[in-house]
């Protein structure tokens, strides 16, 4: 009934701009429709890689696909988990910033593009992307925790709309806007709270949350709609 809504032809549909949910994938797919999405940048012209199946076989939901045939990427100074800083290398690479010859060679390790994003490469040679390189805590204790990747967690939980990860006094803070709903404060809060305790429940221990803010109004975002983290963290 739905394809029919689409005129019956429609088969795929292609996605960027931001992450996507593995759960909207599979959703997508059970209409009989494939969600095709990758990982790029302006600097790259700007496709890295994509989901799109490879002989057969399809990435992981949870990733960004495989690189083109013309692009390298590796990972520089993975943690113990393999995640670090991605780096691109190939044809598709911008030659520098115009007439900023500083920033170009900021951006360049050893011939390979920094991209400022963090991720690993699969056993199965697909990319998965973290975070940015910038957003990265660092804990007392030497542990290297990706905001992004705790915050889209946190977002599937019915009660979170919307949820940014940072630190404040080497604890991991979690500062929530709710969905609607007519309970009151105090079980507003109590009921997250108990979400976050499952959570925690289920990650090892440098990335639980370990203090809750509810806030009354949305995030300060951009005109593309996404949270201007920094303002969160001048005013936390």
């Amino acid at each position: 009934s739905i394809l029919e809504k689409f005129g019956g032809e429609l088969t795929d549909i292609i996605c960027g701009g931001a992450p996507m949910d593995p759960r909207f994938v599979k959703e997508f797919r059970a209409m009989g429709i494939s969600l095709i999405f990758g990982y790029g940048i302006t600097e790259c012209a700007p496709i890295v890689s994509v989901n799109a199946a490879l002989n057969g076989h399809r990435a992981p939901d949870e990733s960004v696909g495989w690189t083109f045939p013309s692009v390298e990427v590796k990972i520089d100074n993975p943690d113990h988990t393999g995640c670090g800083e991605v780096l691109v290398k190939g044809t598709n690479v911008m030659l520098g910033y115009f007439d900023d010859p500083y920033s170009t060679a900021s951006a360049f390790r050893d011939g390979w593009f920094c991209t400022g994003d963090l991720g690993r490469i699969n056993r199965d040679g697909s990319l998965t992307i973290t975070g940015r390189k910038k957003n990265l805590i660092i804990l007392s204790n030497g542990e290297n925790v990706s905001p992004e990747e705790m915050e889209y967690m946190l977002e599937r939980i019915p009660e979170i709309a919307e949820v940014v990860v940072y630190t404040e006094d080497n604890l991991i803070v979690a500062e929530i806007f709710p969905t609607e709903n007519d309970l009151t404060d105090n079980d507003l809060k109590a009921i997250i709270q108990e979400r976050i305790n499952d959570y925690n429940a289920a990650q090892p221990s440098h990335k639980r949350i370990n203090k809750v803010k509810i806030r009354k109004n949305e995030f300060e975002k951009t005109n593309t709609q996404k949270i201007k983290r920094y303002k969160v963290l001048e005013n936390a």
